[in-house]
């Protein structure tokens, strides 16, 4: 059974990318987003385009339906699970960190 994640302000999550490419996108990996929900589909997005993949090329290299892909790219999505979500982020080079802070 997957762990789903509530994203409503109780986690944060940061993905980083070690490619000199992701240093000409617009969003700062490194710096915390207002908006989470928002932020993780910009992030997601952003990674995968800094991978040089589009969506089938990502779904064959992470094992992730397209499907989920478009759902994880999706602003308005927010049930994230953290298998499917390391998948992702693996599969575009990238590193998955989960912090958690309190309020």
């Amino acid at each position: 059974m997957f762990q789903r994640l509530d994203l409503s302000g109780v986690f944060l999550l940061n993905l980083r990318m070690h490619s000199e490419e992701l240093l000409k996108k617009r969003i700062d990996f490194n710096q915390p987003q207002e908006e989470v929900a928002e932020s993780i589909s910009d992030r997601l997005t952003a990674l995968k385009e800094a991978a040089g993949l589009n969506t089938s090329q990502l779904a064959k290299k992470s094992g992730l339906s397209p499907l989920t892909i478009n759902l994880f790219e999706n602003p308005y999505y927010e049930q994230y699970d953290i298998h499917s979500l390391k998948k992702y982020v693996e599969a575009c080079d990238g590193r998955l960190d989960i912090h958690i802070k309190k309020k």
